[in-house]
């Protein structure tokens, strides 16, 4: 049986931020549809983690992005009600949430995001694949994909491609530190 991966896919910024000040990736929205794998890579997962303000920037988004796949929404506090049918609230340690999936048959896990729950799953040694869609574009401040202060991780670069529309395809696999 082939073991469940844990994989991050966002699009950040060429100054590593994955939303602006005011906590919208719109900016970087455009470059997103660049021909990179998306598709491959959502058919290839059935389930979506993400945190509160994550869930909270999606809510609104029609058709929701996620149509067909498990959301798990990480909360430290009683959640906001869920949007709808297929969503989980979790509050317990990201390590108890990844062995509970990886024990699970299925396809492979998506942390969506936000930065600090891909920054959890890390720190954990529970994430097996970071892709990163760079974009040619600038924001300046906003959200940072990593903290200042985070975790220490050696990384491997596995495949690397760029595009026409200026973003560049990196993906890495975290090492044991």
């Amino acid at each position: 049986m082939a073991t469940r991966r844990f994989r991050a896919y966002l699009t950040v910024s060429l100054d590593g931020y994955i939303a602006d000040t005011e906590g919208s990736a719109e900016a970087l929205a455009p470059f997103a549809d660049s021909d990179s794998g998306y598709k491959a890579f959502f058919d290839a997962v059935d389930t979506v983690v993400m945190g509160g303000r994550t869930l909270e920037r999606m809510r609104p988004r029609k058709p929701w992005p996620y149509t067909g796949k498990r959301a798990v929404v990480l909360t430290r506090d009683e959640p906001e009600p869920l949007p709808k049918a297929g969503f989980e609230a979790f509050a317990g340690d990201v390590d108890e949430l990844a062995t509970q999936l990886a024990a699970e048959k299925g396809k492979d896990i998506w942390i969506a995001g936000g930065a600090r729950v891909v920054e959890q799953f890390l720190a954990a040694g529970r994430l097996h694949q970071l892709e990163l869609l760079l974009v040619p574009r600038l924001l300046g401040g906003g959200t940072s994909l990593f903290a200042a202060n985070g975790p220490l991780r050696p990384l491997r670069l596995e495949a690397n491609h760029s595009f026409a529309s200026g973003v560049v395809k990196l993906t890495y696999v975290p090492l044991p530190n």
